[in-house]
């Protein structure tokens, strides 16, 4: 059962924006998946040891944190509703799972990006065709007026954002690379196209990280990508010349909002969140070590920024900062910031996944601020999958990712270097 729920899960990763709404949280596919997920592996626990203790170990020290910080600002119960989502999305990635539970989920977290692609195409005929968005109006899909910038209509396929299917395209490239799937041209390619259609920055910062930073494409590939590349921006270019030069201006806005510390839109969020944390730090009135408790960090920039709603701090003024780390460490304070980034370094020690993954997961948190969210999570475990059982990492692996001991629900476990041989797609 546990791996047809992963198969699900991976399959509907991208499912974004399908749900329906309680108070401020959308409980959409992969998040229902999710906590059956929980359901099912925390009904085992009696049998054997269901975490991977190395990195669940540092997730119960952020949390136990978190509690403290909670208490010590007297925030009453308001926060039980955002603990109980994060404990319920990230646990998934921090189970043990055996070969059984892993077989074959290759298949559908490409699946999962190819069902994206009929939604980013009508995405496109909006622009081309003045047809109605999808979910325009709709209770069970999430349409957000971001997404159109100067009449162009940005790809976001099934997301609420351009910039989270950015972030998700970069996922689903960087599990790619280094595999066997990275010579299939059509997928390559088509993800470095939808990418490009975003017209996410974040996206764009990301794709220059994995094509020319990861070790793993040799220098004459990327070469290759990259004149691939250029060519695809030079065609898109020629019938959307307003949004290039939209880009572009958006891109010498994000620079000075870093000089004049301009918040002014989700760039000027993004690029000022570590800014305005050592602000909060600065505060007299801030607790450094506790912070302002779990999850209140709206709370303090709303009334640190109060008078700028119209002004150049708008973002900061309706509570929205598009950074984990900077919600985090305004939130909890400087231990629950280091606490929660021990977590990846436990990850990083243990080679839980691959160097360049880890990298690009912590880049994407530089541009979403959603932990109790799914999709952190689901990108976290969809590498932890990538480094145990795809033949080209798992010879790597030296034994230190465990799958379960319980040898009832496993024909053997893995030894020293041996491939865990999960992948049979």
């Amino acid at each position: 059962m546990l791996n047809i729920l992963l198969k699900s899960y991976f399959l509907f990763l991208p499912l974004h924006v399908f749900g329906f709404e309680v108070g401020k949280y959308v409980f959409n596919i992969p998040t229902i998946i999710s906590i059956i997920i929980v359901i099912v592996r925390v009904a085992e626990f009696s049998k054997f040891n269901i975490f991977e203790l190395k990195i669940f170990i540092p997730l119960l020290l952020f949390i136990t944190w978190s509690l403290l910080t909670v208490i010590y600002n007297d925030l009453g119960w308001s926060w039980i509703y955002s603990m109980g989502s994060l404990i319920l999305m990230c646990l998934p990635a921090f189970f043990t799972y055996n070969s059984r539970h892993l077989s074959g989920l290759t298949k559908y977290i490409i699946l999962g990006f190819i069902l994206t692609i009929p939604f980013s195409i009508y995405d496109l005929s909006v622009t081309l065709f003045n047809v109605q968005p999808i979910g325009y109006g709709s209770d069970l899909f999430h349409f957000t007026q971001s997404a159109i910038t100067g009449g162009y209509y940005r790809i976001r396929s099934t997301f609420d954002e351009p910039s989270f299917y950015a972030a998700y395209l970069c996922a689903v490239l960087n599990f790619i690379i280094g595999t066997k799937y990275q010579k299939n041209k059509y997928l390559f390619y088509s993800i470095i196209i939808l990418l490009i259609l975003t017209l996410s920055l974040t996206g764009y910062f990301l794709l220059v990280y994995l094509l020319y930073f990861h070790k793993r494409i040799k220098y004459k590939t990327k070469a290759k990508h990259v004149y691939v590349v250029v060519v695809l921006f030079v065609l898109y270019s020629s019938f959307f010349s307003s949004e290039v030069q939209h880009v572009y201006d958006r891109i010498i806005n994000t620079y000075d909002s870093l000089l004049e510390y301009n918040v002014l839109g989700s760039e000027g969020s993004r690029i000022n969140s570590l800014t305005v944390l050592f602000k909060y730090y600065q505060d007299d009135s801030s607790s450094i070590l506790f912070g302002e408790g779990y999850s209140n960090h709206e709370n303090w920039l709303e009334k640190k920024f109060e008078g700028y709603r119209d002004g150049p701090s708008v973002s900061f003024a309706r509570g929205a900062i598009h950074n984990v780390f900077g919600g985090i460490g305004i939130s909890t304070g400087v231990i629950g910031l280091i606490l929660y980034l021990n977590i990846f370094v436990a990850m990083y020690r243990n080679r839980i996944v691959d160097k360049d993954s880890l990298i690009l997961l912590i880049l994407i948190q530089f541009s979403y601020s959603q932990i109790v969210g799914y999709l952190i999570w689901g990108i976290m475990l969809m590498f932890r999958y990538k480094k145990m059982c795809l033949p080209e990492f798992s010879q790597s692996n030296k034994g230190v990712l465990q799958l379960s001991r319980d040898r009832s629900l496993s024909e053997r476990v893995p030894t020293g270097t041996e491939p865990l041989g999960c992948e049979n797609d």
